[in-house]
């Protein structure tokens, strides 16, 4: 039979009503993911998640963001999760003060990282498998909260979100959950990438913000004309957004995610 201090230490941790009291959960983790494809010999816990404020802790599902990065040549680990000596390119920043503004809903962000062969844009989280990667992010969750699979939000930038069947564009092949929402931040603006995001109907909205004042030499109106010819098919599951954004900014290229989530978070995640 317990007693003391232990049942005094369990007491506490039990919190009102909670499994565990909110203080009591660490809102920052690394869990390993694929390290062994993904990560330089001797790096681990490639995978990383961030919990906002006001979420349950008893076990009940909530939604996820996933960020899936492009390009890197610094090695480092959780992109868009870490700070970024190169600028302010930290989404729990931001993706924290919309919850706390009362403006998006709690939610977990998550992030895996690749370091390996990330400087090739061609190589770049190739046959990731968001089926295991949601399961990861749920396991490290567990107990306190679990994945929505009704509510899984991703978003890929710059060469996370180029080619059919890798980096961001993976989502689309999930068994074990629809995308609620894939945003394509500054791709690579491809007419593959175009007709795919455009008809595909295994993800309900399909949301690509794009620049064309930097990076220059992609093929805009390839991309959009595969996108106009398309887009009536994939309305059929949900909303179709194509926007140009050329905001005053040092590196829209970045940027725009930042600006891209709030814009449309607030409304595809609105507060209880």
């Amino acid at each position: 039979m317990l007693g003391g201090p232990l049942t005094c230490a369990i007491s506490l941790l039990l919190g009102a009503g909670d499994v565990y009291a909110p203080w009591a959960v660490p809102r920052e983790l690394e869990f390993p993911f694929d390290d062994a494809h993904l990560l330089f010999q001797g790096q681990s816990n490639g995978g990383k998640l961030f919990r906002t404020h006001g979420l349950p802790t008893d076990g009940t599902a909530v939604p996820l963001v996933v960020f899936i990065h492009g390009m890197t040549i610094d090695g480092a680990l959780h992109h868009w999760l870490t700070p970024d000596p190169n600028g302010p390119w930290d989404a729990r920043a931001f993706m924290g003060a919309m919850v706390d503004e009362g403006k998006v809903a709690p939610h977990v962000v998550a992030a895996p990282s690749q370091t390996l062969d990330a400087d090739n844009p061609e190589k770049l989280f190739v046959g990731l498998d968001f089926d295991a990667f949601v399961a990861a992010v749920d396991l490290a969750l567990a107990p306190v909260q679990k994945v929505d699979r009704t509510k899984v939000f991703v978003l890929g930038n710059s060469a996370g979100a180029c080619y059919p069947g890798a980096a961001s564009f993976r989502a689309l092949e999930a068994k074990t959950f629809t995308p609620f929402a894939l945003f394509a931040v500054d791709g690579c603006m491809s007419k593959e990438g175009g007709e795919l995001l455009a008809k595909t109907t295994t993800v309900k909205n399909v949301i690509v913000t794009y620049q064309d004042w930097a990076w220059t030499e992609r093929s805009f109106e390839e991309f959009r004309w595969a996108w106009a010819s398309n887009v009536a098919l994939g309305e059929k599951a949900g909303q179709r957004i194509l926007e140009k954004h050329g905001f005053s900014s040092e590196n829209l290229h970045l940027e725009l995610v930042e600006f891209t989530m709030r814009r449309f978070m607030p409304k595809l995640l609105p507060p209880p």
